[in-house]
């Protein structure tokens, strides 16, 4: 029985071995990475197609297509209201219409990238599908960007870019556009097969994709100008917007057509203003959160207490976060305070009105009962009263910056004879314990936007070594809290470390804001100008730079967006054509002639 068995299993083992083989079908291994995406092999109706009237299009493709981010890439120009619904069937795509296309007009079914194989996901690079409701098919074209106006980056995401064939300022907020196109990660976009006509040019970052501005924080572009289209306008061949293309392995690049027309968009300030949020998270002090900064004046109301001069402003209003201490001990301890916040907002018509808002400020932190034998101790705990430094912790400082002290709290004198600020004489000769220490003369500023920040100012010595000290109780706050003693040591940088950037600007004809930036746009020093001279950026940390100009055309030292119902742009933006590599001990001699 055994021996049987054996024999059965020596003929059924190799069978099983044989069919698993014969099983492992599939595509053999190695061989070159497949970079070619899908080619169009037919269509129902033709690409191209002349007086269509039909529902449904069946695009057939030379392999198996797969569609990726299909509702975010896939439009159709001119848009239709009930937006078609478009499905990937093996090799084809079914495109069925919801309404019927309009007469005398030439359609665009653009798929931006989603087109893929299967296999590989590579795509085809914005694939177009076009045809026409009758005899001819329309062959304008427009090319141009869409940019951010503060900073002149694309949006990864896009905007829709829309033509209008009406020009009342209300059309983008209630009327579908007569063309629409999409622009890509670097911010391009491309409107083919258009007729020719005059249009409004507008662009949205549309968050609900209705096609339409009916969002006011929507980021949007406008032209000041119409468009007209003519024969000036004629759609090349190839002229439908790519960045690059894979083939086996190497990049290659295709031009894109020289823009027509660029956009700057931004978003529109709106003065509907309103209280987010406040907090208490110490005892003597609270934050009121708005919406956006307050500019003109705010009134603090108490209702459950009664105090004539009971809290201080940390900083001036003009912030979104305003911070407050309250100086009345009596009102600290108490664990609820209601208030109300009068403010200044706007209504559905953008005219001013007054704001009251009821709010209740819970002490987080219980104070202790009354008549404790700890109720001394309250304010101690509360505060808990320091001082900081701006150099704290740093080893070197340098040459163009300063010394500036932050007291915890709000403070009521200071006794600067106590500050002493002492330098190293070092002359090289002198053995360390030889090391002979100078007092410095300084000026003592209360800083002009900070109740709390205060400005030691004295002149910097390259390669010199700084201590600075603070007795104790030579700082007091307004809870009659002292501060500790502390010491600040420090080094300056030296002088051959930094370089120096001359600038000539030219063809100035307004205020002007000039920066000189850093990574990520962040402003290492700026300067205000109207009229053609030479800028000195000097002290500067050997590294790149930009430089960036801002058209202050109000003059108030800020950049101002736009209002697309005034028809005001955003101040313009201009940056530097080149990126500066400053070096150590080092001159740059820069010219710039402005637009």
């Amino acid at each position: 029985m055994i021996a049987r068995l054996y024999k059965h299993l020596l003929v059924i083992i190799p069978l099983m071995v044989i069919i698993s083989a014969c099983a492992k079908i599939g595509s053999p291994t190695g061989g070159p990475k497949d970079y070619t995406p899908p080619k169009l092999a037919s269509s129902n109706p033709p690409n191209f197609a002349l007086n269509f009237h039909g529902k449904k299009i069946e695009i057939t493709f030379d392999e198996f297509i797969q569609l990726k981010d299909i509702t975010t890439q896939f439009i159709v120009s001119p848009p239709m209201k009930k937006k078609p619904t478009v499905l990937a069937r093996n090799k084809s795509i079914i495109i069925t219409l919801e309404e019927p296309l309009k007469p005398f007009s030439t359609y665009r079914f653009a798929f931006g990238n989603a087109v893929q194989d299967l296999d590989e996901g590579n795509a085809l690079d914005n694939f177009e599908f076009v045809i026409s409701t009758c005899g001819i098919i329309d062959s304008l074209s427009l090319h141009g960007q869409v940019t951010n106006a503060f900073d002149h980056q694309p949006d990864k995401d896009g905007y829709y870019v829309m033509l209008y064939d009406k020009f009342e300022d209300s059309i983008p907020r209630k009327q579908l556009p007569v063309y629409i196109a999409k622009t890509t990660d670097k911010g391009w976009f491309s409107f083919n097969h258009i007729r020719p006509d005059t249009f409004m040019i507008f662009a949205v970052k549309d968050a609900n994709q209705n096609y339409l501005f009916d969002i006011p924080t929507e980021q949007i572009a406008f032209s000041d100008t119409l468009i007209s289209l003519d024969q000036h306008y004629t759609l090349q061949k190839d002229s439908i917007i790519l960045d690059t293309i894979k083939i086996d392995s190497v990049k290659r690049v295709r031009k894109i057509p020289k823009p027509q027309i660029f956009l700057y968009s931004f978003a529109e300030e709106h003065r509907k203003q309103y209280l987010d949020k406040y907090e208490r998270n110490k005892p003597n002090r609270f934050e009121l959160f708005f919406k956006m900064p307050i500019v003109d004046s705010i009134r603090l109301q108490p209702i459950n207490f009664s105090s004539k001069s009971w809290m201080m402003a940390d900083k001036p209003i003009f912030d979104d976060t305003l911070s407050y201490w309250i100086t009345d001990t009596t009102v600290i301890h108490n664990d609820t305070l209601k208030l109300q916040v009068i403010y200044n907002t706007t209504d559905s018509l953008e005219n001013i009105i007054q704001k009251i808002d009821t709010i209740k400020l819970i002490n987080k932190k219980l104070p202790i009962a009354k008549g404790s034998k700890r109720d001394a101790k309250k304010i101690r705990k509360t505060t808990d009263f320091r001082i900081t430094s701006s150099v704290e912790g740093k080893s070197v400082v340098d040459l163009n910056s300063e010394v500036i002290i932050e007291a915890s709290s709000p403070v009521s004198s200071i006794d600067t004879s106590k500050i002493i600020i002492l330098k190293t004489d070092d002359t090289g000769q002198e053995k360390e314990k030889e090391k002979k220490k100078k007092p410095v003369k300084f000026k003592f500023q209360e800083d002009s936007i900070f109740v709390r920040k205060y400005h030691i100012n004295f002149a910097f010595e390259p390669n010199t070594e700084y201590s600075i000290s603070i007795d104790t109780a030579t700082i007091s706050d307004i809870y009659n809290e002292v501060n500790d003693s502390i010491g600040f040591n420090f080094k300056t940088q030296k002088d051959d470390f930094y370089g120096k950037i001359k600038l000539s600007l030219t063809n100035v004809k307004m205020p002007m804001i000039v920066q000189l930036l850093a990574n990520k746009d962040a402003i290492v020093q700026q300067q205000f100008i109207s009229k053609n001279q030479i800028i000195i950026f000097d002290y500067v940390i050997p590294a790149k730079y930009q430089i960036k100009v801002i058209y202050d055309v109000n003059n108030n030292k800020v950049w101002d967006t736009g209002n697309f119902s005034q028809k005001l742009q955003p101040e313009k933006v201009l940056y530097y054509n080149k990126i500066l590599q400053v070096r150590s001990n080092w001159d740059m001699e820069e010219n710039w002639e402005l637009e």
